[in-house]
């Protein structure tokens, strides 16, 4: 009942403020451009821009006209059609075939995304959705003397550079200090508030939307991490540690500080060392 509740009030406002289109005659277009300016105006730059290539890389290979015609089936026929595609790098194509971890990433947007459509009225209901299997690797971490080096170069870096008070090097150290000693991934603590950060008890909490585990937890938050993390509460920004750059840009800024990275006898780090928890893979 509550749900036909809010389907019925959701129509009833498009109504009076002339939005309303059927489920029936609603278009993928209409929806697509709905959503998109929901992401520019919730979503951080970071998760606007997965976001949304992410649902266009859908849409190409899915080519869905109207909304509702966003079946199981058709979701299946994506990820069939996409699996054949070759992977990109730095926007060139490679010899390896799309891997199931970046349809997995895809398909989850794409749900995510259809789901405010139910919530908006443009659909009755979200399709199943079918994910494919995945073999995880085990998270590769640098050793003391390799992270220390990493720390020592984010002298390197330039940006960000729009933020009072805070320097650069002082953001990447508090990001990396805390991947490090959390274990987070860089978008969860790019998504992190400042109010969800608590010196008094020494918390820091992951909110449900931004972590694996889809609820919220208060992570303790080890004295050593806070130090590096005390000036970014002073920034004006609603988060943490802002970021107001493309994705691409934070990677070369990354790289900047692996290439400056030096061990104590001045030698550069291996390539196997220049992994940082939460980073990702070796860069």
């Amino acid at each position: 009942m509550s749900a036909a509740r809010r389907l019925a009030d959701t129509i009833h406002a498009q109504l009076v403020t002339g939005t309303y289109q059927s489920v029936k005659k609603s278009s993928w277009d209409s929806f697509f451009a709905h959503y998109k300016k929901h992401a520019e105006d919730t979503f951080d730059v970071l998760s606007r821009e997965t976001a949304l290539r992410s649902i266009e890389t859908f849409a190409r290979v899915a080519k869905p006209k109207l909304i509702k015609a966003i079946t199981t089936e058709r979701v299946d026929r994506f990820i069939a059609d996409r699996r054949k595609e070759r992977a990109t790098k730095k926007k060139l194509e490679t010899d390896k075939l799309v891997s199931p971890a970046t349809v997995n990433r895809e398909l989850r947007y794409v749900r995510a995304a259809l789901r405010l459509a139910e919530d908006w009225g443009y659909i009755s209901k979200v399709p199943k959705f079918r994910f494919l299997k995945t073999h995880e690797k085990l998270p590769t971490y640098a050793p003391p003397e390799h992270f220390a080096a990493i720390m020592h170069a984010c002298s390197a870096a330039t940006l960000p550079n729009n933020l009072p008070n805070v320097s650069a090097p002082e953001w990447w150290r508090a990001l990396l200090i805390s991947l490090y000693m959390n274990g987070w991934r860089i978008k969860q603590m790019l998504n992190v508030r400042r109010e969800d950060v608590n010196l008094t008890a020494m918390t820091v909490l992951s909110r449900a939307e931004h972590n694996k585990g889809r609820r919220y937890e208060e992570i303790p938050l080890h004295p050593f991490v806070a130090e590096y993390l005390k000036p970014l509460l002073g920034n004006f920004s609603e988060l943490l540690l802002p970021w107001d750059h493309n994705r691409r840009t934070l990677w070369v800024e990354f790289g900047k500080i692996q290439q400056a990275a030096k061990l104590t006898d001045g030698t550069p780090l291996p390539k196997g060392g220049r992994t940082v928890a939460g980073m990702g893979s070796t860069i």
